[in-house]
């Protein structure tokens, strides 16, 4: 098993991230997920309800699986498959998908850590 290293705080390390850590071959996943709330980057950190995604929320995901769309989720509030919702939804949508892998690797004994950094260099042992 080989230790993985994500960086990228935003939705798309989010999903990384969770992939990596429901998996039993991983070795320990780490997060680099600068100073902001994990999950969201930029684009889901907004609280103005005038920021709207860009795809209907049918068409938003994070992972596979039960949960997977957006519209079906709690986070999505009282929105309609076919509507253009805030932001700041899909935000809270994904730091709830990222609060359910992280307790379930946990239970799993999967090893994972959150770095609240800033990644300035890389380079491989």
């Amino acid at each position: 098993m080989v230790d993985v290293v994500v960086v990228g705080g935003g939705a798309a390390g989010a999903a990384v991230f969770g992939e990596l850590i429901g998996r039993a071959d991983a070795g320990c996943v780490h997060w680099v997920t600068g100073q902001g709330r994990p999950g969201r980057g930029v684009a889901y950190s907004t609280g103005e309800d005038h920021h709207l995604l860009n795809v209907r929320a049918a068409g938003m995901g994070l992972f596979d699986g039960p949960g997977s769309v957006f519209a079906r989720h709690p986070a999505a509030g009282d929105a309609e498959p076919h509507q253009f919702v805030p932001r700041s939804r899909y935000g809270d949508y994904v730091q709830a998908r990222l609060a359910e892998r992280s307790c379930a690797a946990r239970q799993a004994g999967r090893c994972f850590e959150l770095h609240a950094a800033t990644a300035v260099d890389a380079w491989r042992d």
